[in-house]
């Protein structure tokens, strides 16, 4: 139920032909415009529950990682992304790319060629999320320069 847009495009490698431009409409692809589990998560919990909203939709081994490196490189296929995160298994790739476009974060663009080529870029609700997950970022390497400085025989803090 997905929209599907046929056109024809070139794409960053150069190469030209018809595409099929899959996007989550939010008022066409389900009765839900997101994946079952924040659906039902946005659902039930109540306005004091945002922060943990939050962390359902961008929590995950890789999302973060992926949606910082979409922004750095605004289009990436599946082999690039995979390379450029070190090599996480194919499985748990495809998946986090999956809930990521299923909550409209991500933007799935599948080229009609053989070999099928398939490449990724943020949508607009994702590049709003960015500014979350750059503070998760620095938030996160404050918290493990802290946790480092606690061991024993630690040294001095290393400056950021």
């Amino acid at each position: 139920m997905s929209s599907v847009a046929d056109r024809y495009e070139t794409s960053k490698y150069g190469h030209s032909g018809y595409i099929l431009t899959f996007r989550i409409l939010w008022d066409r692809r389900r009765a839900d415009p997101v994946r079952e589990k924040t659906a039902r998560i946005v659902q039930e919990w109540t306005d004091a529950c945002d922060a943990e909203i939050s962390i359902a939709v961008l929590g995950g081994a890789w999302k973060p990682s992926i949606l910082s490196l979409l922004r750095e490189h605004e289009v990436l296929r599946f082999g690039e992304l995979s390379r450029l995160l070190d090599e996480p298994t194919a499985r748990v790739l495809t998946r986090q790319l999956r809930e990521l476009e299923d909550d409209g974060l991500v933007i799935r663009t599948v080229y009609r060629q053989v070999p099928p080529k398939v490449e990724y870029r943020l949508s607009e609700l994702g590049r709003g999320s960015l500014p979350l997950v750059d503070a998760l970022t620095s938030w996160g390497g404050s918290y493990a320069e802290h946790q480092r400085s606690l061991l024993p025989g630690a040294s001095a803090p290393v400056a950021r």
